[in-house]
């Protein structure tokens, strides 16, 4: 899977997906399926593994502009696979696992349009707010949206805006984090059956 995410707010405004391996399944090939949605004049920031004539050739036909290596984009993906839960997809089929990462998509961009009408409402630049935060402040607030008096609606979005513009990110010049997992792995077996299944069968039985 590839995306396009906007450098100014962090909206995901494209996708490609391909099989797990083989043939097109490569980031090469899902950038070229993505390259003709580019507008013209666009500047497409990447990773190095993009820097190739066909990509960089269709770029220019397409009237848009290539730079490559990475910038924040890793902490984009941090936010749509960690934050927003999608380490671990639960539909089985193909169809409908599509159908889950679109949805987590689709929540993903309707935090990233708070923070920037947070930004907006607090002359900030949606980078310098928490993903995080804004994501916990939408939890928080959900179910006073859902059941509030149309009266008081457009008071609690404006309430909700301002603590979510409140939330920076911060400022940590030359950060760098170790990419290991601290968290030990349960010495249990990984479950291969239903649970009901695994009730009945000695593998599973301590």
């Amino acid at each position: 899977m590839l995306v396009f995410i906007t450098l100014g707010s962090g909206a995901l405004i494209d996708t490609a997906m391909g099989a797990c391996e083989g043939k097109g399944s490569g980031e090469q090939s899902l950038m070229m399926q993505m390259i003709p949605n580019l507008n013209a004049d666009d500047i497409v920031l990447g990773d190095a593994i993009l820097e190739t004539y066909f990509i960089l050739a269709l770029l220019l036909m397409a009237g848009a502009d290539g730079v490559f290596e990475n910038w924040n984009i890793e902490l984009d993906f941090r936010s749509i696979k960690t934050i927003m839960n999608m380490e671990m997809l639960r539909c089985k089929s193909p169809a409908m696992v599509r159908k889950e990462i679109y949805i987590h998509f689709l929540v993903y961009n309707l935090i990233r349009a708070l923070m920037a009408r947070a930004a907006k409402a607090t002359e900030q630049i949606p980078r310098d707010i928490s993903f995080k935060a804004a994501k916990q402040s939408l939890n928080g607030t959900r179910i006073l949206l859902l059941f509030c008096p149309n009266y008081t609606l457009n008071r609690i979005q404006t309430q909700m805006i301002i603590i979510i513009g409140e939330h920076k990110v911060g400022d940590r010049p030359g950060r760098s984090e170790p990419r290991a997992v601290k968290r030990r792995p349960k010495a249990f077996k990984k479950l291969q059956h239903s649970r009901t299944q695994a009730r009945k069968l000695k593998e599973y039985k301590g």
